[in-house]
């Protein structure tokens, strides 16, 4: 039921973004780091300002393998933006993720190796906040730390990237 209303939440908030007024549009690369899982990874993302504080963020991430678990992610999330001078933007962010996850475990038995997969499908809660900090006019550099609540853990993330205003 919980999943459920986050869900029509995010819709909710995307359909009322459509309507409001745009400013900048931004796309970009990300490095990324999962503390639990202590794995590093790549991604790209695109984001939206609408009005003088509000920005839409959608990513996808790729986290490279660790002790045997892969993760591929993607993240809508919403933030508030205060402005902190002429080039800092700080601010709180909320949103939600959906992560596929795989496994790899090899077993030995005699001269056999035996090569088993897993996979699994997470959806989470993200809180956290938000950094922007505008080079020029084209060009920022962003970071987010947030902590995802799935599954009934918590999972510390931090991302830090470079977007070019379109």
């Amino acid at each position: 039921m919980t999943k459920k209303a986050i869900f029509l939440l995010a819709v909710t908030i995307c359909g009322l973004s459509l309507h409001a007024e745009t400013f900048d549009k931004y796309v970009g690369i990300q490095g990324a780091y999962g503390k639990e899982t202590k794995s590093p990874g790549l991604g790209i993302h695109v984001a939206e300002d609408w009005g003088c504080h509000f920005r839409t963020n959608l990513s996808f991430n790729y986290f490279f393998k660790h002790n045997g678990i892969t993760h591929l992610g993607g993240d809508i999330e919403w933030n508030y933006l205060l402005n902190l001078g002429k080039h800092w933007r700080l601010g709180p962010l909320t949103g939600v993720g959906a992560y596929l996850s795989w496994w790899e475990q090899e077993e030995h038995v005699g001269m056999t190796t035996y090569k088993t997969t897993e996979t699994g499908i997470k959806v989470g809660l993200n809180l956290g906040g938000s950094m922007e900090f505008r080079v020029n006019e084209r060009w920022a550099i962003t970071g987010d730390v947030r902590c995802q609540f799935i599954s009934g853990k918590r999972r510390p993330l931090f991302y830090l990237g470079i977007s070019r205003v379109l």
